[in-house]
């Protein structure tokens, strides 16, 4: 939860698997009661959203099936609801919401995967006079893509069409950062309000390629030796090896049974120099190369296999 809204999202929402019991919302809720923070409840059980409703305050899902059921506890509860399509048209359970007595009402066309209709399914975001729900996080989900970039572009989509909520999601390893990158392109998106493109606005999503390439003066020099290939047979450090890992956003290099931490790589590589931990100059470089790869790692949000590929 704290990861969530450190991350930048306004509202999180709690999904529930098909497994999930009344119990068990109403427990996660209970819990969460003193949370000052905008929650949402994902379900279209009906059972499951009338516990819920004692701290949610937004329910995601209602249609034509669950709206008779829940849909004047909804109204009670002065939750807000999302509404979609079902087997009955969005215009219909709209209607039948606010029949309900739902108040606080949001129309979600359904945005489609790509593949599955991505651009047909934009067209539909222009049928109601209601606030808009693009459901983002299926479009990043389903696609093996950067979601960086995919993200970006989904934010200007729903700038253009309107909307009032951007739903994103972390459920994949690929997709992690997602919530604090469609933070940063919504605010480009609203930054761009009195301009024609998100280009230059002080902010930006670049992360691994660059704005402008920097231009560095020619290299000067009389003389050039081939680099030699590194020899295959290992010599190991007298003073023993590290294993080096992460824990905790930080980098950390262990060495019998003690362990160096730090945030930055060169600061891990001096502490252990000062210590007089090393003994031989390739092993000096090799740490400073793995002590470096885990920082990166670290910067974008990958996984580190020391000795492994970046």
């Amino acid at each position: 939860m704290e990861y969530h809204i450190s991350s930048g999202a306004d509202i999180v929402d709690l999904g529930f698997g098909f497994d999930a019991t009344p119990d068990d919302v109403l427990s996660v809720f209970s819990r969460l009661k003193d949370i000052d923070h905008p929650l949402a409840v994902d379900t279209q059980d009906p059972d499951l959203i009338r516990y819920a409703l004692v701290r949610a305050d937004i329910v995601l899902s209602l249609q034509e099936t669950n709206i008779p059921l829940v849909g004047k506890a909804v109204a009670e509860a002065g939750a807000a609801a999302v509404i979609v399509p079902g087997n009955s048209t969005l215009i219909k359970n709209l209607a039948r919401a606010k029949r309900a007595g739902i108040e606080c009402i949001i129309a979600d066309p359904l945005l489609q995967p790509v593949g599955s209709g991505l651009v047909a399914s934009l067209k539909n975001f222009s049928d109601t006079d209601y606030p808009l729900f693009f459901g983002a996080g299926n479009v990043t989900e389903l696609i093996d893509a950067d979601s960086v970039g995919v993200n970006a572009l989904l934010a200007g989509m729903a700038y253009e069409v309107g909307s009032s909520i951007i739903f994103t999601s972390e459920h994949s390893d690929k997709t992690r950062g997602s919530i604090r990158e469609m933070r940063q392109a919504t605010e480009m998106m609203s930054l761009c309000a009195d301009r024609p493109y998100p280009k230059d606005l002080g902010i930006d999503l670049l992360i691994l390629k660059e704005k402008r390439r920097r231009r560095e003066p020619p290299l000067e020099y009389e003389t050039a030796t081939p680099a030699k290939k590194m020899p295959g047979p290992i010599t190991y450090d007298p003073k023993g090896n590290f294993r080096i890992g992460i824990e905790g956003g930080q980098i950390v290099a262990v060495i019998r049974g003690k362990a160096v931490r730090g945030d930055h790589w060169d600061d891990v590589l001096y502490t252990i120099l000062s210590h007089g931990k090393v003994s031989l100059l390739d092993h000096a470089a090799y740490l400073g190369k793995e002590l470096y790869k885990a920082e990166l790692a670290i910067r974008y949000g990958r996984s580190f296999e020391q000795d492994g590929e970046f």
